[in-house]
């Protein structure tokens, strides 16, 4: 992993692997919490959130995966702020050779994104429709930015660091073509005291392409400079980066195919 970032032209800090193991470990937490006392978890771990949602309703928000989303769309639930996240369904029956543990913990992901969004996620698959629906219904639309690309998906160049990357473009379409206002969200967090921030950027410019690309790549090089550690996508830089010449010596596949900030299980 740090040699990764060092490849990225980050500062290499002993800290990373540490704490990138902390904050996914933070995701399951949260997973559980949220089922037994999402109020109380909210109340004593979150700073005053750093921005504010835009006031037109309905709007859309992305978020890279810098993790702890799933708490920011019950936050966003009890604001009335009614989200609807667009996401990959795990499988109906387990696939061969997937632990029944692992399938177990997706489908109890699924089943808490579903909670907090009040029943109306929106499963992959005739998305836009759907996106069309909820926005009828003055609904949050909330999607993953970095989700990597899949087979099919279609992709666009962006330069991330230096590097030659790929970002998938249908994120770059809904928000170019809704017409809304649209902002990204990311938690901070303190490793000193535990305490998680909110922090909404300022309204996208989705005038052009051109425009959308550069503000979510300003958004999520901040991110990464203020606190790479939490990128849950690590060990899937290749998605990302394809070009990239890895020294690093590749963590876990696990990982990543588990990684709960993705939002898609």
């Amino acid at each position: 992993m740090q040699q990764g970032l060092v490849a990225l032209g980050l500062q290499e800090n002993t800290h990373w692997p540490t704490r990138f193991r902390l904050a996914w470990l933070l995701e399951q937490a949260d997973l559980f919490l949220f089922y037994f006392s999402p109020h109380r978890h909210l109340e004593n771990r979150w700073a005053s959130p750093a921005g504010r949602w835009p006031e037109h309703r309905p709007f859309i928000t992305l978020f890279f995966n810098f993790g702890f989303g799933l708490l920011v769309l019950e936050q966003m639930r009890q604001q009335q702020l009614h989200p609807s996240l667009v996401y990959a369904p795990p499988p109906q029956e387990r696939p061969q050779g997937m632990s029944r543990s692992r399938f177990a913990y997706m489908r109890l992901r699924q089943r808490a994104m579903e909670k907090a969004c009040e029943g109306r996620a929106i499963p992959t698959g005739g998305a836009w429709q759907k996106i069309q629906r909820a926005l009828e219904e003055k609904r949050s639309i909330v999607v993953v930015a970095d989700a990597p690309s899949r087979p099919g998906n279609r992709t666009i160049p962006v330069t991330l660091f230096g590097q030659e990357g790929r970002w998938r473009k249908g994120v770059i379409d809904l928000v170019s073509q809704a017409g809304l206002p649209a902002v990204v969200f990311r938690v901070r967090v303190n490793w000193e005291t535990g305490q998680r921030q909110l922090v909404i950027s300022p309204p996208l410019n989705a005038s052009s392409e051109t425009t959308l690309i550069d503000d979510l790549l300003q958004v999520f090089h901040r991110g990464m400079e203020e606190h790479p550690e939490t990128w849950l996508y690590w060990t899937a830089l290749e998605v990302f980066l394809p070009n990239l010449q890895h020294t690093h010596e590749k963590e876990d596949s696990s990982t990543m195919q588990d990684q709960p900030g993705s939002m898609e299980p």
